[in-house]
């Protein structure tokens, strides 16, 4: 299982657009994507730049590695850990939301052509643009879900 900032495409697109100022906590991308939804958020909010956050910082935190509660609130009294969430912007998180998307698409039929392979029929590709979703009824019997009991531990 993976988060959708975890996909190669969607942290390309992070990058190129936040560069180093997509921070820890409170990014850009984590607000651009709410702004698809939520588009009444306050723009005066959060209009300065944070402390800019060292790699070493960033190496010896990441993971959610925070120092106590009491120091953290000093060091970002508003939440932002590093991160510039004045650049978000709507569209920026439709274009995240749809890389993740899809990135999921492909990782889906990816695996779905590896099971149409192994029952030894050829998977066919997708038009350019054209999403296809496989249906249950098309995987070969093994690849169906079924009701199994779970063992007792």
């Amino acid at each position: 299982m993976k988060s959708w900032w975890e996909f190669a495409p969607v942290n390309r697109l992070r990058k190129e657009l936040y560069d180093d100022w997509e921070g820890m906590h409170a990014t850009p991308s984590e607000i651009a994507i709410a702004q698809i939804i939520h588009r009444a958020l306050d723009g005066a909010l959060a209009t300065e730049p944070p402390n800019k956050l060292s790699p070493a910082f960033i190496e010896a935190h990441g993971g959610d590695k925070h120092e106590p509660p009491a120091e953290h609130r000093v060091a970002f009294p508003d939440g932002r850990v590093g991160s510039h969430s004045a650049l978000a912007r709507p569209e920026h998180g439709l274009a995240l939301k749809n890389a993740a998307i899809a990135t999921v698409r492909m990782m889906i039929w990816t695996l779905w052509a590896a099971r149409v392979q192994c029952a030894g029929q050829e998977p066919e590709t997708p038009a350019a643009g054209h999403h296809t979703q496989p249906k249950p009824h098309d995987l070969p019997a093994p690849a169906r879900a079924t009701t199994r009991r779970l063992p007792r531990w």
